[in-house]
């Protein structure tokens, strides 16, 4: 979620990745995650399609070409190599995953906020 509103919002491109990807679901398609169904139907009320999204794993080389990084995963789920930088920023946010639909929504306006807030002092 927070990928695809960031690029919509600021009119940029930026990665995603999670802090432990299993194997089975690396290049898996969203639209293929069963547990993202409601990010998904969450995200078309934003004009916003994440089927074709693939999944991939943060890897030492993405933190080291990126400017910032913006951590939503919990501190103790992060690699050592993310905790080290100082790139990264972090925003409480919860997991989304198992959320019904309004809960969902409630992380998304969560972090949609803290988007707009992020781009406003970035300019």
């Amino acid at each position: 979620m927070a990928r695809a509103l960031f690029d919509k919002l600021s009119g940029r491109k930026s990665e995603s990745a999670g802090a432990k990807v299993s194997e089975e679901n690396k290049k898996i398609k969203l639209g293929q995650f069963d547990e993202a169904k409601n990010v998904i139907e969450v995200m078309r009320e934003e004009e916003i399609d994440l089927t074709t999204r693939e999944i991939k794993q943060v890897t030492p080389k993405m933190v080291k070409s990126s400017d910032i990084i913006i951590a939503l995963a919990q501190k103790e789920d992060l690699p050592n190599f993310i905790l080290e930088s100082q790139k990264v920023r972090y925003w409480d946010i919860e997991n989304p995953r198992g959320y019904d639909l309004e809960n969902t929504r409630k992380t998304k306006d969560q972090i949609k906020k803290l988007i707009e807030e992020f781009i406003k002092k970035s300019n």
